[in-house]
Formats: C-alpha cells, sequence, structure tokens
C-alpha cells in the first residue's frame, strides 16, 4: 500500500510540472499573440504615406509607452539611412527595440499583413470589373489624385535633398541615363562614383573633417596594448591568480612577437589554458552572432525560397521578383524611390506590365492601409495570382528588412560613417532624378484631359494647404461617381 501511495504521489508531482510548464508556455504564447496583433492592428489603421510615423509614434511612445521618445527619434534616423520603406523599417525597430530580432521579424510581417490582404481584394476586383464604366471612371480621377501626391512628394523630396550644384548635377545625369534606358545598376554605379569625384572639387565642400593626424591611430594602438598588457586584480584565491596571471603575461608576450597588434586579437583573447574552455567559447560566439543575426537570416531565407519557388513557375514572376529585390536593397528614401526602380524595369525595361497598370498598382497601394509598396502584391497578383501576389510581396519588403537586421545590432557604429553618410548623400541626389521621371511617366499617362487636370490641380492645391490625403482620395472617388451619372467623362 505504501508503494502504492509512492508511486501516485511520484505521478502527482509529474502532473503538477508537466501543468505549470503547460501554463508557462500558454502564457509565452499568449504575450506572443499579443504582440503580434498589436503590430497587426496598427497596420489596419496606419493610412495616410508620411503621416503615419506620427500616428504610429503617438501609439507606441505616447499612448502606450512601449519605448521612449528618444528611442523613437533613433528610429527615425536608422531608417532614414538604409533602405526600405520607411513606415514598415520604423515598425521593424519597434520589435526590435523590444524583442530583438524575433521581435523586428514578427512585428514587421504583422504590420504588412492587413495591406496585402486589403490590396488582394481590391486587385481581385479591379481585374474582374476593370472595364466596367463606373469602375473605370473612379480610377481616372484617382489618377489625377495619385499625380497630384506624386508632385508634392518630389518637391518635398527634393528640397530638402537638392541644396547644391553637385546634387543638381546628380539628379540632371540620373534623369538624362533613365530616358536613354541605362541599366539601374549602372545608374546606381555611376551615381555613387560621381558623388566622390564631384565632392572633390574644392576642399572646402569635402565634408570628412576631423581627421587623424599621421601616427595618430598606431599611438592608440600602441596605448590600447599598454592597457591590455596590465593584468587586473583577480576575485579567486592567490594561487588561482597567480596561475592566471603568469597566463595573461606570457599570452600577452606571444602575442606581441608574433602579430604585434593586441588590439586586433584582443576580441580572441582567451581565459585559461584549456582548450575546452577554448572550444566551448567559440560555440558560445557562434550561438550569439546567430542569436543577433537571427532576423537577417530568416529574411534571407524567406527572399530566397520566394526568388526559387518564382524561377519554377514563371519567367516574368521571377524577373519581376529579382527586380523588386534590387529595388528593396538599393531604395535608399522611402517607398516612391522604390516605386520609380519597380516602374522602370517593369514598364521599360521588362515589359511586364504597362504604364497604366502600374499607375492603377498606385492608385489602389494609397487607399490601403501600410506602405504604398504594396503596390507589389497588384503586380505579383497580374503576374501568376494569388501565388504571384505573395511571391513578389516578400521579394519587395524583406531584402530591405534583411538589411536593417544587419544594421539594427551596428547601428551606432554605422551611423556617423563619413563614407556612408557621403555615398548615401549621392544617392539621394540620384533618387530625385528617379522621381521626376517617375513623376513624367505617370502624368503623361493619367492627364489626358481638361477634367482629369483639374482633378489633379485641385488635388495639389489641398495637399499644400495640409488637407489628409485619405480625404482628398474619398473626395474624387465621390465627385467621379457624380460625373459618370452626369455623363461626364474623365478622359
Amino acid at each position: 500500500m505504501g508503494k502504492k501511495q509512492q508511486i501516485d504521489g511520484s505521478k502527482i508531482k509529474k502532473e503538477i510540472k508537466r501543468n505549470s510548464e503547460l501554463s508557462a508556455g500558454d502564457a509565452i504564447l499568449k504575450k506572443a499573440l499579443n504582440f503580434f496583433f498589436f503590430f497587426f492592428k496598427l497596420g489596419f489603421m496606419a493610412y495616410g504615406g508620411p503621416a503615419m510615423l506620427g500616428f504610429i509614434k503617438k501609439e507606441v511612445v505616447y499612448k502606450r509607452n512601449l519605448i521612449t521618445e528618444d528611442d523613437y527619434n533613433d528610429g527615425i534616423a536608422l531608417v532614414s539611412v538604409i533602405p526600405g520603406a520607411t513606415n514598415s523599417q520604423m515598425v521593424a525597430y519597434i520589435g526590435y527595440k523590444l524583442k530583438k530580432g524575433r521581435g523586428a521579424f514578427i512585428a514587421f510581417s504583422a504590420f504588412i499583413i492587413p495591406a496585402f490582404i486589403e490590396m488582394l481584394i481590391f486587385t481581385v476586383l479591379y481585374k474582374t470589373s476593370g472595364n466596367i464604366g463606373l469602375f473605370l471612371q473612379v480610377f481616372k480621377a484617382l489618377e489625377a489624385v495619385i499625380t497630384a501626391i506624386l508632385l508634392n512628394t518630389t518637391i518635398m523630396f527634393g528640397s530638402k535633398i537638392i541644396k547644391e550644384w553637385r546634387l543638381d548635377t546628380l539628379a540632371i545625369i540620373t534623369l538624362a541615363m533613365l530616358i536613354f534606358k541605362f541599366n539601374i545598376l549602372l545608374i546606381l554605379l555611376i551615381a555613387v562614383v560621381l558623388t566622390f569625384l564631384l565632392f572633390l572639387i574644392g576642399k572646402k565642400f569635402w565634408p570628412f573633417t576631423g581627421a587623424r593626424k599621421p601616427g595618430e591611430e598606431e599611438n592608440n594602438l600602441n596605448e590600447k596594448y599598454q592597457n591590455d598588457k596590465k593584468v587586473k586584480p583577480c576575485a579567486y584565491s592567490n594561487n588561482e591568480a597567480k596561475k592566471e596571471n603568469k597566463f595573461n603575461n606570457d599570452y600577452v608576450k606571444n602575442t606581441q612577437l608574433e602579430l604585434g597588434d593586441s588590439y586586433v586579437l584582443k576580441k580572441f583573447r582567451v581565459i585559461g589554458s584549456n582548450k575546452t574552455k577554448t572550444i566551448f567559447k567559440i560555440k558560445i560566439s557562434i550561438k550569439n552572432f546567430f542569436k543577433t543575426y537571427w532576423a537577417f537570416f530568416a529574411a534571407l531565407a524567406l527572399v530566397m525560397i520566394a526568388l526559387s519557388l518564382s524561377y519554377f513557375l514563371k519567367k516574368n514572376l521571377f524577373l519581376a521578383g529579382l527586380s523588386l529585390t534590387k529595388a528593396s536593397v538599393i531604395g535608399f528614401g522611402g517607398a516612391i524611390p522604390m516605386l520609380t526602380v519597380i516602374q522602370y524595369d517593369m514598364v521599360s525595361v521588362l515589359k511586364i506590365l504597362s504604364q497604366k497598370q502600374i499607375i492603377d498598382g498606385l492608385v489602389l497601394g494609397q487607399i490601403t492601409p501600410g506602405p504604398i509598396l504594396i503596390t507589389s502584391t497588384f503586380i505579383g497578383y497580374f503576374i501568376f495570382g494569388f501565388t504571384g501576389a505573395i511571391l513578389c510581396t516578400i521579394t519587395a519588403f524583406y531584402p530591405s528588412f534583411a538589411v536593417f537586421s544587419l544594421v539594427a545590432p551596428k547601428y551606432a557604429a554605422v551611423k556617423n560613417n563619413k563614407y556612408v553618410k557621403l555615398a548615401i548623400r549621392g544617392l539621394m541626389g540620384m533618387f530625385v532624378g528617379m522621381i521626376l521621371f517617375f513623376l513624367y511617366s505617370v502624368g503623361r499617362e493619367a492627364i489626358k484631359g481638361y477634367v482629369s487636370g483639374i482633378f489633379a490641380l485641385l488635388s495639389f492645391v489641398a495637399i499644400r494647404f495640409k488637407v489628409k490625403e485619405i480625404y482628398i482620395i474619398a473626395a474624387a472617388a465621390i465627385i467621379s461617381v457624380i460625373l459618370y451619372y452626369l455623363n461626364i467623362k474623365i478622359i
């Protein structure tokens, strides 16, 4: 009987332990779901293009106190100097501050899913009823509004960037190369090279101030070596301390004899002479490396899978995926510069879509929440249906997220790098030229008559008077419906 009671008691203990583990797992799952759905809801409410940043700040900083205002401002600075859609990258930064790499991945994905769902619904409706008169009338009005929005974006973007003749030159050269249909990667390379050459003209314009004096860097390294040579007091027994000190002194001496640079080897110093400890520390370092850059490897794997599937499904889908990936990686300055790359490739180079289809995708991108880059869903659906929509969305968003995941852990070291600053400055000049070309291409297709011209003009005036874009779009849609029933066509 006693044995039976003992067995029963053991079972009870195991059951209690299992239940506590389950409850802990449930709590973790609940927190993860709450984290996901917060950013999912944020994606559903995020209308207004650049104005989204103010809305996100209100929700995250003031309303919920998830991060501080200083952290948020650091995030704005970071997403301003890396490629990708600014709003979605900002959400990734918030996720990173809260839960590191996995938090960034979950927040980023949750934020773009609502826009993907709505864009998919609108695209299906558009494709099945694109030739109906009323639907076409509304789209013509919205195309004119999009032209006004792009004009305002060009003025705002250009006025902040173009402040000297060097960047003016870069913008004009970029515009000329786009007109003559240069390869976009060649344009990028030429822009970076020209940036450094143009800024070499006149030392007073050279932005690299505070350069080191000759020999200063070597002196600093020598000083670091002398500091490294000093052995700090140990917190354990005298015998252990003597052994440790002897090992450290021998190690520094051998390091000096072999390489003469303890500063370089500082990161790889082994504490203790035991090989097992050395191997263990290496394993820990590798583990920490993958933990730090987990989000980068996850995004990279996702993009590679999407491109591989696209390659086997349809040639145009694969070409579109490559174009979207390229735009995502080199698209500094937000979604509009990225869309200029996409439009140039899809219409002028690959000839996968027409100019009108790209404009209509932009229209749908404006009337759905989240980033306007969700136009990639529209492109993918036109090429290969639902599967194409998913694959193109992945290749449009996750390459730039991979760049973010690489930079975020080392942001402090990268943000003040003078060469990075100068290269990005030149790229901003290049993107002004690209936006001008994009504006010309869209405007030529959208403005075809006095009615559409009036829509564009009134929309531009309303934007300059700080009327929210979503209200302008809604008003244009309503007016276009009224005009349709009055038999006034927007040509």
